[in-house]
């Protein structure tokens, strides 16, 4: 990673100290604190899926009137 990100000095110092923080004990919340947190982020998920499917309705039906335009403005001429 650290090489296709344009690195060429010092990769095996930084690669280790990287491998380090990622191995290293992290804070911790309450289980109840986490487990609020974690039903947050999904209930965020959710909204972004949502979203998404909304978007991707919205572009069928724009997809669909646009070519409704082109047929009709085809048969008037």
């Amino acid at each position: 990673m650290l090489r296709r990100a344009g690195r060429r000095r010092g990769i095996e110092t930084d690669a280790e100290r990287i491998q380090q923080l990622f191995r290293a004990e992290a804070p911790r919340q309450l289980p109840l604190v986490e487990d609020a947190m974690g039903k947050q982020a999904l209930a965020l998920l959710l909204q972004l899926d949502a979203a998404c499917a909304a978007v991707d309705d919205l572009a069928r039906a724009t997809e669909d009137f646009r070519e409704f335009l082109f047929r009709h403005s085809h048969d008037e001429t």
